[in-house]
């Protein structure tokens, strides 16, 4: 709906459908989402190669949030060691973006 009526999906999208996937138990197709929202991270990265710390900070935050989201998928798809290394790299991520009391990063930081 989004890429209708705008042109574009951004990163938020797909992670709002990797949700919706993962509740339905659809974990392929979170999976599929998950890794879409990092794509579209990694296409704005290349773009923004010179950001300000400011930017690189909410670049870190949502790519830690997307490779918690990717942690838990694995964990469904019983690829333990996968998600554990996922988890521990969004772990290092929302620790280096986020304040401690942010839920992004407690939320993070109680499955890592």
């Amino acid at each position: 709906m989004e890429r209708k009526a705008h042109g574009v999906v951004d990163f938020g999208t797909h992670l709002r459908s990797a949700a919706v996937n993962a509740k339905m138990r659809r974990h392929t197709e979170a999976m599929r989402c998950c890794r879409l929202a990092l794509g579209v991270l990694k296409q704005w990265a290349d773009v923004e190669e010179a950001a300000s710390p400011q930017v690189q900070r909410a670049f870190d935050a949502h790519t830690a949030v997307v490779y918690h989201n990717i942690a838990v998928q694995l964990a469904h798809d019983s690829q333990l060691q996968g998600a554990s290394a996922t988890a521990a790299l969004a772990e290092k991520l929302s620790r280096a973006a986020l304040p401690a009391k942010h839920c992004w990063r407690r939320t993070i930081s109680a499955t890592a």
